[in-house]
C-alpha cells in the first residue's frame, strides 16, 4: 500500500519527500494525512533535540510507534480486505431491494 510509504517517508522528517511522493503516485489519503503531519513534525523534533542520532536510528523509533498504533493511523477503509467488503457491499445492495 502506497500509504504505508508515505509514513515511512513522513518518520524520516523530510515533508518534501512524502510530497514528491504522494504527487508520484497520485495517492493522498486525507485520513492518514493527519498521522503524516505529526510524524514528520516528530521526527524533526526528535533531530532538533539529538542531532547526534542518525536519522535511521530516529525512523526506526517512529516506525515502532507506528506499527503499536497501525489501526489509529491507516484509514479502515483501506485495509479492507476487498473480497470481504464485495460481499459485505452484496449483503447490503440484498437488502435494499
Amino acid at each position: 500500500m502506497d500509504v504505508k510509504s508515505q509514513v515511512e517517508l513522513a518518520c524520516l522528517g523530510i515533508a518534501q519527500n512524502v510530497q514528491n511522493q504522494q504527487t508520484k503516485n497520485g495517492i493522498k489519503d486525507a485520513y492518514t494525512q493527519f498521522w503524516i503531519d505529526d510524524l514528520i513534525a516528530r521526527a524533526r523534533t526528535l533531530r532538533k533535540n539529538h542531532p547526534e542520532r542518525p536519522a535511521l536510528d530516529i525512523q526506526a523509533e517512529l516506525l515502532a510507534w507506528v506499527h503499536e498504533h497501525n489501526s489509529d493511523i491507516y484509514n479502515p477503509f483501506l485495509t479492507l480486505d476487498g473480497e470481504c467488503f464485495s460481499e459485505q457491499y452484496a449483503v447490503a445492495a440484498s437488502l435494499d431491494s
